[in-house]
């Protein structure tokens, strides 16, 4: 527990200088720094959970996710799917990496234009969550 410790809050706590010498300014000095050292721990404890969460790998999974574009999103989805890698691409000789790519675009333009027409006949649960969440 953090108490304030410089001499006139100890005076004041021991009640030897000033107005610290009754009981009820005692307490009073007592409970404002009890509230301190409480908020101190607080805050300290917010900062540590704040850092302990904004660096967990989850957190930063999520993050680096966000920031990725909807089309970025649909690729690595349709990489997935096909238990493929941008690495795995970049392996690939350029004949076969463009028919993958071709393929790839193919089936994302076909996912998009089944989704605009279930939309246009009213099917309510269309978009990019029901692109992504499906497999492709």
């Amino acid at each position: 527990m953090l108490i304030n410790t410089g001499a006139s809050g100890l005076a004041s706590l021991l009640g030897q200088q000033g107005t610290g010498g009754s009981a009820a300014n005692r307490q009073r000095n007592i409970a404002a720094s009890a509230d301190g050292a409480q908020q101190a721990t607080s805050n300290a404890s917010a900062g540590y959970w704040t850092k302990a969460i904004t660096d967990s790998p989850a957190v930063k999974n999520f993050q680096d996710y966000m920031k990725k574009t909807p089309e970025q999103r649909m690729r690595d989805a349709w990489l997935a799917a096909h238990h493929l890698s941008e690495a795995d691409l970049d392996a690939m000789p350029a004949d076969k990496r463009q028919a993958i790519e071709n393929q790839m675009a193919n089936d994302i333009k076909n996912r998009i234009q089944n989704a605009a027409q279930s939309k246009a006949a009213g099917d309510s649960t269309t978009g990019l969550a029901k692109l992504l969440s499906s497999s492709i």
